[in-house]
């Protein structure tokens, strides 16, 4: 389904979140980590091309599928740098995620930056941006949803420690409207919100025996 897959590629893009490093990483080895999360995801991450610099590396066409599978999530480009902190940042284009059928979630953006930091269990991510839209058009015969959330002055991090799991975010405004129909359960509806100071904390612990 296509939410499912929405889902699945979040921890690879984990675009979908800042933090401090606490020792250099490097363009490389960031690479390997998204590619190997991908794989124990079921994913995998093509590009048509790599552009190496002086400390960074600039992907072409890069697309999230499953094996043997269309891709579901394309980005245009993207470039990978090392910070001064030791950390690494990711400057995304344009991400854009498509449904197996009439579905599509594009994610504009202003001044986005993803950076991977060392983590106690691995590689953290954080997520800064002046702002993020998210359109989203999906359809099915006689049903439909469409909804376009804007956030401003978005903020979180994502980090993996050796037990658990955590989740921040936090963003100045939160705004969306939303437009749904599905006749098979009587949906017909519009929704419009605004709301200021929007902050989600999560932590998940993990069983025991499970290594990240």
């Amino acid at each position: 389904m296509f939410r499912s897959k929405v889902l699945m590629a979040a921890p690879v893009m984990a675009f979908l979140m800042c933090g401090t490093a606490q020792a250099a990483l490097t363009v490389d080895q960031v690479w390997a980590d998204l590619q190997a999360a991908a794989v124990s995801g079921g994913l995998k991450i093509t590009v048509a091309t790599e552009v190496a610099g002086n400390r960074e590396l600039t992907l072409n066409g890069v697309s999230i599928g499953a094996e043997g599978e269309p891709a579901f999530a394309t980005i245009s480009e993207v470039a990978i740098v090392e910070q001064e902190d030791g950390s690494v940042a990711f400057f995304p284009a344009e991400i854009k995620l498509q449904g197996a059928g009439a579905g599509t979630v594009t994610v504009d953006h202003e001044e986005l930056s993803i950076s991977a930091f060392e983590d106690a269990g691995g590689l953290g991510y954080g997520i800064d941006a002046d702002s993020l839209k998210l359109l989203v058009n999906m359809a099915d015969g006689d049903s439909f949803f469409d909804g376009v959330f804007d956030l401003v002055s978005v903020g979180g991090r994502y980090t993996r420690g050796r037990e658990t799991l955590g989740l921040e975010l936090s963003a100045e405004q939160v705004a969306y409207t939303i437009k749904q129909k599905d006749p098979s359960i009587g949906i017909d509806s519009s929704q419009v919100s605004d709301t200021a100071d929007v902050v989600l904390t999560g932590e998940i612990t993990l069983p025991e025996g499970i290594d990240l």
